[in-house]
């Protein structure tokens, strides 16, 4: 490849990833962008990348098949990192091994791929800032001239180019977690709610399976508050968050409602399984011991409501299950109401909803 059409290329590939980047397109995405124009711009056999995440070890790689085309994406789980690819990563600058052989760095699991007989390697760090996110690797030059200082700048900067796409993916994430997350518990908040309420309600309907939507507030918080202060009283919330996430399976849904109230979205749940979840969360609360506190002195109430018996749409389920909630707490507080055949004593009222 030229100089011309190299430079041409280079800088075509960079505008797509900024396109890409901006456009908020999935990694892999943007990773298959980058390796086809490492391939392409070193003339290696093989190019791929190895991103570390939360103690989480992964690589993606493309190489080029006997006849010289591009092959489909490969992805491998890593168990540890090792090799040139390790040292990169670690000390934040690139390296040029012409031969392997006489590095004692090189570790083929890390530092090649599977049925690919390695002779050089050409690597570079994913830096931001000061955090190194990764590595790009390419592997084995094709043409006659090895890889050279012009082969480092490029994989250099192409190695910026996607530890940007690694980061900016984060925070877009993270900014999306923030968006469906309650700040004070960590659990989903209401706005993320109604959204999977809906959801659940459309899929129920189209396969006829029922599922169960349990209301849950706290009992004793006011008092609690009044006597500890209601920092203290935030914290107990986001314990008792934790409790009630713990309860569920990771299909269920646990959300903040109100104040200090939580709801559960159980799919997939007969009346029977939803019975004893509820059991189960009003137990895992009432047996914890909270600060400053006995056992005991800090409950909660839980109404429980079924779909479809007891509502087809959010708000009438919502109601049901909030009626329950109320009788519940008026027949004593630390117990569990079904919606279903509720009938409301003489001193009650059944809850408006909105």
């Amino acid at each position: 490849m030229d100089d011309l059409a190299g430079n041409e290329l280079f800088f075509t590939t960079l505008q797509e990833i900024t396109s890409l980047i901006n456009g908020g397109r999935a990694q892999e995405t943007i990773f298959e962008s980058v390796l086809s124009c490492a391939l392409h711009m070193l003339q290696a056999q093989a190019v791929f990348l190895v991103t570390v995440e939360q103690g989480r070890i992964r690589k993606f790689a493309r190489r080029r098949g006997p006849d010289g085309m591009l092959q489909p994406l490969e992805r491998y789980e890593l168990p540890s990192h090792a090799g040139i690819s390790r040292w990169v990563l670690l000390e934040g600058e690139p390296v040029h091994v012409p031969d392997v052989g006489t590095d004692p760095r090189y570790h083929p699991s890390m530092d090649s791929l599977p049925g690919l007989s390695t002779s050089a390697v050409l690597a570079a760090p994913l830096k931001v800032r000061d955090a190194v996110l990764g590595v790009l690797v390419a592997v084995n030059r094709l043409e006659a001239s090895p890889f050279d200082a012009r082969h480092v700048r490029v994989v250099s900067l192409l190695a910026n180019q996607t530890a940007i796409a690694i980061e900016n993916g984060k925070l877009y994430r993270r900014a999306e977690q923030l968006a469906i997350t309650d700040d004070l518990t960590q659990v989903y908040n209401y706005r993320f709610l109604k959204t999977a309420l809906r959801r659940e309600m459309q899929r129920a309907k189209r396969f006829r399976q029922p599922f169960a939507l349990i209301m849950a507030d706290v009992d004793n918080l006011k008092m609690y508050n009044d006597r500890f202060g209601h920092l203290r009283g935030s914290h107990l919330l986001r314990e008792l968050a934790q409790i009630l996430s713990k309860q569920v399976r990771g299909m269920d849904l646990i959300a903040k409602y109100g104040g200090d109230e939580f709801t559960a979205i159980l799919p997939q749940t007969p009346r029977g399984g939803a019975r004893a979840v509820a059991e189960r969360l009003r137990a895992s609360v009432a047996e914890h011991t909270f600060p400053n506190v006995k056992n005991g002195e800090i409950t909660i109430s839980l109404g429980l409501a079924m779909f479809p018996e007891d509502g087809i749409q959010a708000g009438s389920l919502i109601g049901a299950a909030d009626a329950a909630l109320y009788a519940a707490k008026q027949r004593g507080r630390n117990c569990v109401v079904e919606a279903t055949g509720l009938v409301l004593a003489p001193n009650e009222e059944r809850p408006k909803v909105a």
